[in-house]
């Protein structure tokens, strides 16, 4: 048995219609679907703006995000100078490290120790071209000798400016 499309009774007929109905019912193969839900255009609407607020706050986060990192990660302000400055002091005793091992390789034995000032044999040989000076303090290094050897110390006393 067939149900008639038309209008849902069961029939026996070839055509797969009720005599009631006759030839104006569709024929469907299947059962009949339920209607699809509509929507409104405002509501289709509504559906892609919210996507589409979600996907430009989710990038305005990353944006800002991006931007508060690198702005967090530069050093700035008093401690970015004194770390500059740190930095600068133990380049200056490494340049003169170099200069007093030059110094003892071509003439056997360790400069003078004392304030390295224009008068000092590292500047008179042209070890170093300028004296170097403490960005902190602006004063001379001091060369001294121990056990190990000759080293230059600053006289800053701060613990980030000393050779390691």
């Amino acid at each position: 048995m067939s149900t008639c499309p038309g209008c849902g009774k069961e029939t026996d007929a070839p055509s797969g219609t009720c005599p009631g109905c006759g030839k104006d019912a569709p024929v469907s193969i299947g059962p009949a679907l339920p209607p699809l839900p509509t929507r409104g255009r405002k509501a289709l609407r509504n559906h892609h703006n919210r996507w589409l607020v979600l996907s430009m706050l989710a990038v305005a986060t990353v944006i800002f995000g991006a931007a508060a990192s690198i702005a967090f990660s530069i050093p700035t302000g008093r401690d970015f100078e004194v770390k500059a400055r740190a930095s600068i002091c133990r380049s200056n005793l490494r340049s003169v490290s170099e200069a007093v091992e030059d110094y003892r390789q071509d003439n056997g034995e360790y400069p003078t120790e004392g304030r390295l000032d224009s008068d000092h044999p590292l500047m008179v040989d042209r070890y170093l071209e300028d004296p170097p000076r403490c960005p902190e303090t602006g004063r001379h290094y001091v060369l001294k000798f121990d056990e190990a050897g000759a080293s230059a110390s600053c006289d800053s006393g701060l613990k980030s400016h000393v050779l390691r």
